[in-house]
């Protein structure tokens, strides 16, 4: 019965050993993230800085806790430097990602910036429906540190950033404590947010400015936010804490832009356009249109346009007009714009419209100019007259643009000086001798022409003002005819377009008011090319006499045809050119009327239509054949029939249609049947929308190779998806900076399928690059860019022979200190290689970096202690802090034995363990002493059980 007894009791003993050592399992887990700025066992910040740390606030399932999802009677709270029992609440950033946000301060580390503790702790319960409560305080701590660099970013970084875009940043990189400035620090800007990690680029050094400088790119996800850090840091000096961080936060957005796409129904205005962009507009007084604005990027909430003028006393501009604009169907923004009459002695004579396109918290602002021109002044007299006659002086005072005559009110002042054609003044005209018709809108006078007048053009120089001080001056004229003169003409030049025959008019002046007759005669130079009556009849004042042009070549020709009045013998020979229609380029009988290149900017998918004009100069006047042929990798987006034939002049129509954002070049070349040579035109389309992520190849957008031995192979598995409705085929992976393709071949997607494949990375010495995955779709080229990083390192394995090697040479030493460190280093030999077999790369590299530091060590305690006894006391060996935890390098992301990581003692989110499990096995024993020394009585609660049990 002793032996049941003793048995009972045993068992009775283990099971409440076994009860009072199992922890209570915790519901929620809170651990901090890997953070970039760590020297290996702490997290590092500069002194004064904003300091952020992300931790992981998980529940039983690995899922993310949200602030939605808990009471407002739990806690997400953080303690900085525990001993002074403050904390402040974390934020919630996005999934499973909460932050703290802080200033590094020196006086929670004490001296020389050793580690201060942040302690994170959760507790509390889940809304209904949304999980299990936390079981408890969940809590993880960083250690964290003040590096001996502060870094302070000098520009102002704007808060939400257009994904690829770049921003220009500088740092200032200074001891602590002082201005002295660091010159050799490596300076790199990172961006982690919950879902991916990115280094963003070197800095540079200026020497000059004393500051580090880059084009930081931004990370390509749209609508996502970022903690960005800033990390300096010298792997290289001699001293503890060569480093230091600042962090902040940035978001991306699709960027908020637009353009003026066209000013409809214009009244009074000229637009001023560059390609195919209108860039500003001319406008009169009065004058109206339509303004048509684009909003491309992202989606705007509201959009207005203003209008301002400058005043010229305060130099400020002043708004005249406000609306928003009206959205059509087209997605387009509209409004009507009128030019008000401005003061111009009180204003300055350029009117800025603004657009103002606004969504959530952002603006954009586009300025469109208009130069505003109120006066011109033109001569609208007849330009002839004969010696002894009336000549009619007309000047009137108009908008520019509309030629609208303004009335005589808003004239200040017109002034006409006449001269001879000898120079001679002949006479001056102002508003005491000027009469202001009504009917004509003109000032008016009549002049008479003296008999021995000077023959010849007489000028007439004019000025006009009006009441705001606007100036404006004209030169003109009118010819004075001998009295004897019976006709005027004037010299002339027909363009010909075509070769073939052609009818043009020459004008001639009938200038004595009967009608006479004119005999002509062609000159040598023109041939038998031109043909004139050889009699023509002019009874009215201005008659048109037809000239027929039959060109024997398609070249340009001038020479000379007299007129002479048959009755007076009055005679004059005119200069009578043919030019012809240049080419811009040729090849055998066709001529290129249009220039070689045909560039298409296109700013939504769809059609677009170019067009080139060819002539055919063939002397047999046979029709010529052309063949096309188009290359480059634009040929998938251009539409040109394969043979056209040219019988005199043709109009080619190109036709684009893009679907795919991208840049695309080649060429278009036409041949003629009959010669060896081709007219081949340049031909680029630009796309200035944004690709549809929606039809195509999706991808990731970054890949972590991770820590990858130099000139070694890797497959990363990747994910493609054609989110398209149509097959993308023959789907490849290609790149500049690696060595890379895909573990199968002739791969095809149909569309809304994903296939997982195999991405083959060959010899990778390559940190950073890019690998483009592309295919062919029925509708043209389809492509995905994946960001590619790793972190390469040396063979350490094979390395271990260097510490071989050492060791031998360093033995025999002096001293039991010195024989152990020889010895442990020598045992480190397989760990290294172990180690290095298992992919651990970067705790083989510490293990390496380790073992060289001891001997080092070894080798300077030898040689100090040459000649000493073997006894003689020596300096203990170094210790390496962080063990072989993570690497120094901001690259590695953390390691095994990370300060904040998952091995550490409190990583389970719970109580410690060791403490607790000592204290349990100490109250079992007692418990056990208790049990063996009680004697119970009848009547006692546990008579039953722990009763005699003879």
């Amino acid at each position: 019965m002793n032996g049941i007894g003793s048995g009972k009791k045993l068992l009775l003993t283990l099971v409440f050993l076994t009860v009072l050592v199992s922890p209570a399992a915790a519901e929620w887990n809170l651990t901090v993230s890997d953070h970039t700025n760590t020297d290996g066992s702490s997290i590092f910040f500069s002194e004064g800085q904003n300091s952020i740390i992300f931790v992981e606030l998980t529940d039983e399932q690995g899922d993310p806790i949200l602030p939605s999802d808990i009471t407002d009677a739990s806690d997400v709270i953080y303690t900085y430097n525990k001993s002074d029992g403050s904390s402040e609440n974390m934020t919630h950033f996005s999934g499973a990602y909460w932050y703290a946000e802080f200033e590094a301060d020196q006086s929670k580390h004490g001296i020389s910036g050793n580690k201060a503790e942040i302690l994170f702790e959760a507790q509390g319960n889940r809304n209904p429906n949304t999980g299990t409560d936390s079981g408890g305080w969940q809590n993880d701590t960083a250690s964290v540190k003040i590096g001996n660099y502060t870094v302070e970013l000098q520009d102002e970084i704007p808060s939400k950033v257009v994904p690829g875009n770049e921003v220009n940043m500088s740092v200032n990189v200074t001891m602590r404590g002082s201005s002295e400035n660091v010159n050799d620090s490596d300076v790199d800007a990172f961006f982690k947010n919950s879902s991916e990690s990115q280094h963003g680029v070197d800095f540079t050094y200026n020497e000059t400015e004393k500051l580090y400088r880059a084009s930081v790119p931004v990370p390509e996800s749209y609508e996502s936010e970022y903690m960005m850090s800033i990390i300096a840091q010298n792997r290289s000096k001699n001293y503890e804490n060569s480093y230091g961080a600042t962090t902040t936060f940035i978001e991306t957005v699709r960027e908020l832009k637009g353009k003026v796409q066209d000013l409809r129904n214009i009244q009074g205005c000229e637009t001023v356009e560059s390609g195919q962009d209108i860039q500003a507009a001319e406008c009169e007084p009065g004058a109206t249109f339509e303004a048509v604005y684009n909003v491309t990027g992202a989606e705007a909430d509201n959009v207005t346009v203003s209008g301002y003028r400058r005043n010229r006393s305060s130099n400020e501009l002043e708004n005249y007009f406000e609306k928003t604009m009206d959205q059509n169907q087209e997605g387009l923004y509209t409004s009507e714009i009128e030019i008000p009459d401005i003061n111009t002695s009180a204003y300055d004579k350029e009117i800025t419209i603004k657009f103002n396109v606004t969504r959530n918290d952002r603006n954009h602002v586009d300025v469109f100019p208009v130069d505003y021109t109120p006066l011109e002044v033109i001569h609208t007299g007849t330009r002839s007259t004969v010696q002894g006659q009336a000549y009619d002086l007309s000047i009137q005072t108009v908008k520019p643009k509309s030629l609208t005559p303004w009335s005589e009110s808003r004239i200040e002042t017109v002034e006409v000086n006449v001269t001879d054609s000898e120079a001679n003044t002949f006479g001056s005209y102002n508003l005491s001798n000027l009469t202001f018709d009504d009917q004509e809108m003109a000032f008016e006078e009549e002049i008479m022409i003296p008999e021995q007048a000077s023959t010849g053009r007489w000028n007439l120089d004019i000025m006009a003002s009006d009441i705001y001080g606007e100036v404006r001056e004209a030169d003109s004229g009118f010819s004075v005819s001998s009295s004897e003169q019976t006709f005027a003409v004037n010299d002339t030049v027909f363009e010909k377009e075509e070769e073939e025959y052609e009818e043009f008019n020459m004008t001639v002046e009938n200038l004595v008011g009967s009608e006479i007759t004119l005999n002509t005669n062609v000159s040598e130079g023109l041939g038998d090319q031109v043909n004139i009556s050889e009699s023509v009849s002019i009874s009215d004042p201005v008659e048109n006499i037809t000239v027929a042009v039959n060109l024997s070549a398609f070249e340009a020709v001038e020479g000379h045809v007299n007129f002479t009045d048959a009755e007076t013998g009055y005679n004059r020979t005119v200069d009578l050119g043919i030019d012809v229609r240049s080419c811009q380029f040729s090849a055998g009988d066709v001529c290129s009327l249009t220039g070689k290149w045909v560039n298409v900017t296109a700013d939504s998918r769809g059609n677009y239509t170019e067009e080139v004009i060819f002539q055919n100069n063939a002397e047999d006047g046979n029709a010529t054949n052309l063949t096309t042929e188009v290359t480059g990798n634009i040929s998938d987006l251009v539409e040109v029939r394969d043979l056209y034939t040219v019988e005199d002049e043709l109009q080619v129509q190109i036709n684009y249609t893009v679907d795919e954002a991208g840049n695309y070049t080649g060429n278009i070349e036409f041949e003629p049947d009959n010669s060896s040579s081709s007219l081949v035109f340049n031909t680029s389309l630009e796309t200035t929308f944004e690709q549809n992520d929606e039809k195509g190849l999706v991808t990731a957008s970054n890949l972590d190779l991770g820590t990858v031995p130099s000139e070694t192979d890797r497959v990363q598995e990747l994910d493609i998806q054609n989110n398209g409705n149509i097959e993308v085929q023959n789907v490849e992976a290609s790149s500049s900076e690696f060595s890379t393709g895909l573990n199968v071949s002739d791969l095809n997607i149909s569309g809304g399928d994903t296939e997982t494949v195999g991405l083959e990375f060959e010899n990778i010495t390559t940190e950073e690059g890019q690998v483009n995955i592309s295919g062919n779709t029925s509708e043209g080229l389809v492509s995905s860019v994946i960001s590619v990083n790793a972190s390469t390192v040396e063979n350490y394995s094979a390395k271990t022979s260097e510490l071989e090697s050492r060791i031998e040479d360093l033995r025999p030493v002096r001293g039991s200190n010195l024989t152990r460190t020889l010895s442990e280093v020598s045992d480190s030999v397989e760990d290294i290689e172990q180690n290095w077999s298992e992919g651990n790369y970067m705790t083989a590299k510490n293990l390496y970096q380790e073992g060289q530091n001891r001997l080092d060590w070894v080798s300077n305690q030898d040689n100090s202690d040459d000649g000493s006894d073997d006894d003689q006391e020596q300096d203990d060996p170094p210790s390496n802090e962080g063990g072989t935890g993570e690497s120094d390098d901001p690259d590695s992301g953390g390691s095994e034995n990370s300060g904040t990581g998952s091995n550490q003692e409190n990583s389970d989110g719970g109580l410690p363990i060791i403490p607790i499990a000592i204290f349990l096995v100490v109250l079992g024993i007692a418990g056990f002493v208790f049990y063996e020394s009680y004697i119970p009585e009848e009547g006692d609660p546990l008579y039953g059980i722990l009763g005699d049990e003879e």
